[in-house]
């Protein structure tokens, strides 16, 4: 082989190799860096990722050719997995039953295991009584998802096993405004200490 064979060689080597592989490496990186900018921004709305990859718009040159390679650029959407369901809020409405009154959250999460343990739904609320002269917000748990009266009435017995002083009560009045908090639920925008 001649310095001439060698250098002709080269230069196919950077004409037409070269820039195959970039345009593949580069498609590659901007697609792990859509799909890792996607992750990592936060986004909760996902929607398709959008590449843009070169392609040549004419079959590769003869070797001996010097004209440069039209490059043109073509958009590749990938679609993303689905949004997971948003989590199931509990049933704000009918009945509940008032299981009992506790000095901090903990005290609520740990008296309500042998409900729960019963098979019954049980939340822990932050509220406060509107007998109270102090308004001081307090801690309370509940047997929810009682749709009717009735079904209060015939769980009252079963909930009383457990605790006697247990009482039924119509939930939108006991409750009023209730919103989801992490490990409570809050009524009338009331927060507890």
């Amino acid at each position: 082989m001649t310095d001439n064979n060698v250098s002709s060689g080269l230069s196919f080597i950077e004409k037409l190799i070269i820039p195959i592989l970039v345009t593949v490496i580069g498609g590659a990186i901007l697609l792990f860096l859509e799909h890792n900018t996607n992750i990592f921004s936060g986004d909760e709305t996902p929607s398709p990722d959008v590449i843009s990859v070169a392609t040549s718009t004419q079959d590769i040159p003869d070797a001996t050719e010097e004209t440069p390679v039209p490059i043109q650029t073509a958009t590749l959407a990938i679609p993303t997995e689905s949004p997971s369901p948003p989590p199931t809020q509990p049933d704000f409405d009918g009945w509940l039953i008032v299981i009992g009154q506790f000095p901090s959250l903990s005290s609520a999460q740990n008296y309500i295991v042998p409900f729960v343990n019963n098979g019954f739904t049980v939340k822990v609320f932050c509220r406060i009584s509107p007998s109270d002269s102090t308004q001081t917000p307090m801690w309370r748990a509940a047997v929810i998802d009682l749709a009717t009266e009735g079904d209060a009435d015939s769980a009252l017995p079963q909930v009383q096993t457990l605790n006697s002083a247990a009482y039924a009560r119509q939930f939108s009045e006991w409750c009023p405004n209730p919103v989801q908090q992490a490990d409570y639920v809050s009524c009338n925008y009331v927060s507890c200490p």
